[in-house]
């Protein structure tokens, strides 16, 4: 037989846990506020690449930046702004405004690939020296498509001078100067 005090304590115990199991699912004692903070996003779709040839090695940068954009008090909203460069930019970026935190990380993006420059360029170089002529085609081809290109822009330069005799001059200086290029291949 159990002793009555040991099943009044089972019960108060059971009666204890029941109390805490009924309160604590009680979902509707959250309360929320609405705050008056507005949002907007900065986006970047950049692609750059190496040596300005669309047929080179590329890089793409593609970033979607939401930050709080307005908010009553200006102190707190340059804080919050802070906040969330910090932690998505990371240390260096830290002081900055969202809009100069994007511009500042888009360029430092865009100029580490850059540095990549020097190794491609000494690669094409080796492939040119191979000996190996299917190697030596691609590189020639990029070279060639470089020099197509910037001569493009030369020309709709020249294009773009209004003084007759001056467009003359520039376009007798380049096509002697491309002569002679030819001439010493």
């Amino acid at each position: 037989m159990i002793p009555m005090s040991t099943q009044i304590s089972k019960s108060l115990i059971a009666l204890f846990f029941l109390g805490m199991f009924v309160t604590g699912c009680n979902t509707n004692t959250k309360q929320t506020a609405d705050n008056d903070i507005k949002f907007d996003s900065i986006r970047v779709d950049r692609t750059y690449h190496l040596l300005n040839n669309p047929d080179n090695p590329n890089c793409n940068l593609q970033l979607n930046f939401t930050y709080p954009a307005k908010f009553s008090d200006k102190e707190i909203l340059k804080k919050i702004q802070n906040d969330f460069v910090l932690s998505y930019f990371g240390e260096n970026y830290e002081n900055l405004s969202p809009e100069e935190a994007v511009a500042k990380y888009t360029e430092d993006y865009l100029n580490n690939y850059k540095e990549l420059e020097a190794d491609f360029k000494a690669e094409l170089e080796k492939k040119l020296k191979s000996g190996n002529a299917d190697e030596a085609r691609a590189v020639l081809k990029i070279i060639f498509e470089n020099v197509q290109k910037g001569l493009t822009e030369f020309i709709e330069k020249i294009n773009d001078i209004e003084d007759p005799q001056t467009k003359e001059k520039f376009i007798t200086v380049t096509s002697k100067w491309l002569r002679q290029a030819s001439d010493d291949l």
